[in-house]
């Protein structure tokens, strides 16, 4: 099944795509200092950038149905957010979970949009794809982040630490990890569920 087109009450989630105004937007968020204060340690170059979209093209074509979309609001382009496949320890792709992903620009953060757009893909997940668990990663530091997943009604689950060459302020503090199991989301109420 391929990615469809999702909508909340203020966002249309369409399938990522080599379309030009996509890209434009990638290369919008990734060179944003902002943006990228919790992900690299300098904004990428728009090569970089344009290198990092046809990775997230790929996404889609790993697992029918999951991968990226570009979120608009007021029919302007404002980030993306992934149902991105995962790998088990020998390779093989888990069919039972994803990782969820969000990156918006800034203009557009504080408003309730990156936990709207999550939360849909979140309910997409399970009623749609079947799947068992969603679960997203971010730096301990990233307190918008954190609270988006809490807001999905996602769940702490660990803290951990990464070896990295060039480390980020913050890395000292660790990563955290939060999930949901289909069983959890079925019981929340329909705000968290993406209903609302």
């Amino acid at each position: 099944m391929p990615q469809p087109t999702l909508a909340t009450s203020r966002l249309t989630l369409t399938p990522l795509t080599a379309a030009t105004a996509h890209l434009n937007l990638i290369i919008r968020l990734d060179t944003n200092p902002r943006v990228m204060k919790y992900i690299e340690k300098h904004v990428l170059t728009t090569q970089k950038a344009t290198d990092d979209h046809s990775v997230r093209l790929k996404a889609s074509l790993i697992t029918d149905g999951l991968g990226y979309w570009v979120g608009y609001y007021e029919n302007q382009p404002i980030g993306w957010w992934s149902l991105a496949p995962c790998t088990k320890d020998n390779g093989e792709v888990d069919p039972s979970k994803a990782e969820l992903g969000y990156r918006l620009l800034p203009q557009y953060w504080r408003q309730g949009l990156a936990k709207e757009g999550a939360g849909r893909l979140v309910r997409y997940g399970f009623e749609e794809m079947g799947l068992k668990e969603v679960f997203g990663q971010t730096m301990n530091v990233n307190e918008g982040s954190r609270k988006t997943m809490e807001a999905c009604g996602m769940g702490f689950v660990r803290r951990f630490w990464e070896q990295f060459e060039d480390a980020i302020e913050g890395t000292e503090e660790g990563e955290v990890e939060y999930a949901i199991e289909k069983g959890e989301w079925e019981v929340l109420g329909e705000e968290k569920k993406g209903l609302v």
